[in-house]
């Protein structure tokens, strides 16, 4: 097939669990995938080694875990009291 298909990264994280299922090693898998859809289809070798490590600890989940954020609330809340403080204050200075 001439035409690749471009896959997004839940898609990628599907083929990495299939062929991980199937037996595959990350660097076959890593080939494969690339193979089918195109060269930059797994970001790198060490990305399906990533995945594959997580599968074979039997976390099959395909979401990315939380990140760890500021909440907007505290953000909002530090916002309101530096303006309170110094109403006149410009957000150039």
């Amino acid at each position: 097939m001439s035409d690749k298909i471009n896959l997004n990264k839940c898609g990628k994280r599907q083929c990495l669990l299939y062929d991980f299922l199937l037996g595959l090693s990350a660097a076959e898998s890593c080939r494969r995938i690339c193979a089918a859809f195109d060269q930059d289809a797994v970001t790198n070798e060490r990305t399906a080694r990533w995945w594959f490590d997580r599968f074979r600890s039997r976390n099959y989940s395909l979401e990315d875990k939380p990140r760890p954020s500021r909440s907007t609330e505290i953000v909002d809340k530090e916002l309101r009291r530096v303006v309170e403080s110094n109403p006149r204050k410009q957000s150039a200075n």
